[in-house]
């Protein structure tokens, strides 16, 4: 067979492919003949080798990642087997001839991650799936105001991590592990190449916030923290959300941008996650330049104060000035109904007594529709006056999370004393005294490891750790955590997030024996 008529069957395989369209539902006669299509197609490149003949490798990713698409056309009914099975031999073989092909390794991934979606599905419809990766979210349902913190988030984690082992979990991490894998090596390869997509950014992420959700606590921490950490990445590159497949080209005219979108569910999730245990009412600002929150618990010890700016957001639009009075519980709870990979899109009436949420799936024509009444609180907005901090401290948030949890197990408490060799966390219980001191240091290799300290004068104060560990609950929002202390004022925790936008919380220190 020639050249042009390998190219001529390739385009006429390329365009019957096309008529299948994986963002709407066909019905039964309509997806018989596609599947019959399929196989018709896959029999005739079999039986001549067309495929192997194909001049660019993206003309097969580009019919392989077609037939995935109709493959797993209800990925949580498990896929048609032969067609699925048959685009993984192919994405092997191209893996073997051009082991460094982004569009081939992130065909690969994706086939993986489509797999897990059957035993993903499962775990939804037999147990349910928590809203939040973080294993401190697992207890925060029984949290009543006194308790022994470390003791209940040992034993919700225990009982997280008590489904771990069934076999559907067993069976989602055997498919996500190998797609974290083949999509971490697909953003390696297009990075180095200069050609990274914000798609195949928010695809790994998918992948990581899929095993984190089956692995165990708290080493699934690491999954979750990575996924942020490529939706962020996502979220900087012009037009991430205008994408397609490996071996199409981009669309045009895009006016919105799913990852931030998406960035924006994860940021409601973890946000509320972090404060519901402060507060239970508070009222969301909005304005044209963003959505802001400030709240205080009711014993008037810690204060938490949230900025998101509109230019995080690809659409964000506010034609007034809105106070939107939600309950943080009842937040919680629609929050959970949505999906890794559901966008997220927030809307009120200009006189709103409900606030809408629309869950989109970007997979599927799902489209899940929520309403939380709204509440009229009457909340005293402070003027938080700019401090002169006696120390700074920038260091990596995970470290900060390991340092308040193991504290919690030794004392309520927690002394923070910054000087010029370093900053020391101390605490002293009934079964002992615990320390850790972390000094500043650079790596030029892994920055989100840098400790920055800034020392104007020595500085040493006392705080609840009930509430830093509380704080902490943020951590997956940011790689960084900065702390600022001075003698007689509340400690400032600040997660920056991205487009200046922060979380911060201040906690007044503890004086004698005050708790």
């Amino acid at each position: 067979m020639s050249n042009t008529t390998d190219s001529q069957s390739l385009a006429i395989i390329v365009r019957e492919l096309r008529r299948f369209n994986p963002d709407t539902e066909p019905s039964a006669d309509q997806l018989d003949q596609q599947i019959t299509l399929a196989r018709s197609i896959i029999r005739h490149v079999d039986q001549t080798s067309i495929l192997q003949r194909a001049t660019y490798v993206q003309d097969q990713v580009l019919i392989i990642s077609l037939l995935q698409d109709l493959a797993y056309h209800d990925p949580d009914s498990g896929g048609i087997f032969d067609i699925a099975q048959w685009c993984v031999r192919h994405w092997l073989r191209l893996l073997q001839e051009y082991p460094e092909d982004v569009g081939v390794l992130q065909g690969l991934g994706q086939s993986w991650l489509l797999r897990s979606q059957n035993s993903l599905a499962r775990i939804q419809r037999e147990e349910g799936s928590p809203s939040s990766g973080s294993y401190y979210s697992q207890a925060r349902s029984t949290y009543n105001g006194s308790w022994d913190e470390a003791a209940e988030i040992a034993r919700a984690t225990a009982e997280a991590n008590s489904w771990r082992h069934t076999a559907n979990y067993v069976e989602a991490r055997g498919t996500l592990v190998p797609a974290t894998e083949y999509l971490t090596r697909a953003v390696n390869v297009a990075e180095r190449n200069g050609v990274l997509r914000g798609q195949l950014l928010a695809l790994a992420a998918e992948a990581y916030m899929s095993i984190g959700n089956v692995s165990y606590a708290p080493g699934n921490e690491q999954y979750f923290r990575q996924a942020l950490a490529y939706l962020r990445r996502a979220s900087q590159i012009q037009g991430a959300g205008s994408e397609t497949r490996a071996g199409e080209s981009a669309q045009e005219g895009a006016t919105s941008n799913p990852t931030d979108l998406l960035i924006f569910r994860l940021w409601c999730s973890q946000v509320v996650d972090a404060i519901k245990d402060l507060v239970q009412d508070c009222n969301f600002d909005c304005n044209d330049s963003g959505i802001a929150l400030q709240a205080m618990d009711n014993s008037h010890v810690a204060l938490v104060s949230m900025i998101l700016k509109a230019e995080s957001f690809s659409p964000f639009r506010c034609d007034r000035n809105l106070a939107l009075g939600i309950n943080l519980t009842s937040l919680t709870k629609v929050l959970r109904a949505a999906q890794n990979e559901d966008i997220l899109t927030l809307k009120a009436e200009d006189a709103p007594d409900v606030v809408n949420l629309v869950f989109e799936s970007s997979e599927t024509d799902r489209l899940s529709e929520y309403d939380i009444k709204l509440m009229d609180i009457d909340q005293e907005h402070l003027g938080i006056p700019d401090t002169d901090y006696a120390a700074t401290i920038e260091m990596p948030s995970s470290e900060f999370q390991r340092i308040c949890r193991d504290l919690i197990a030794m004392s309520e408490s927690v002394s923070i004393e910054a000087s010029k060799d370093g900053v020391r966390f101390s605490c002293q219980g009934d079964i002992g005294s615990g320390s850790v001191t972390v000094r500043q240091h650079s790596n030029v290799e892994k920055p989100d490891h840098d400790v920055s300290i800034q020392l104007s004068e020595p500085v040493a104060l006392t705080f609840s750790l009930k509430y830093l560990v509380n704080f902490c609950k943020a951590s997956g929002l940011s790689a960084k955590v900065k702390l600022c202390l001075s003698q007689e004022v509340p400690l400032l925790v600040e997660y920056p997030l991205a487009g200046n936008s922060y979380l911060r919380f201040y906690l007044a220190p503890k004086i004698g024996d005050d708790e």
